[in-house]
């Protein structure tokens, strides 16, 4: 049986707090990831998703 440190990514890659949201989509895009932990110092505060993403760029395209 498979355990999921033998699927997980490593290292973990991880947006910070004050991370812009440009800064988010080229690091999305550089790994390729799906989703990635926001860190406030060492501590893990929230996720981002690439959908996430998605929805900001969607309600900007629609209030333009």
């Amino acid at each position: 049986m498979k355990l999921a440190s033998d699927i997980m990514n490593f290292p973990i890659k991880s947006l910070k707090v004050n991370t812009t949201f440009a800064q988010a989509i080229e690091t999305f895009m550089k790994h390729n990831l799906n989703m990635m932990p926001v860190v406030d110092g060492k501590t893990p505060v929230g996720l981002v998703s690439r959908r996430d993403i998605l929805q900001v760029l969607k309600h900007k395209l629609n209030n333009e």
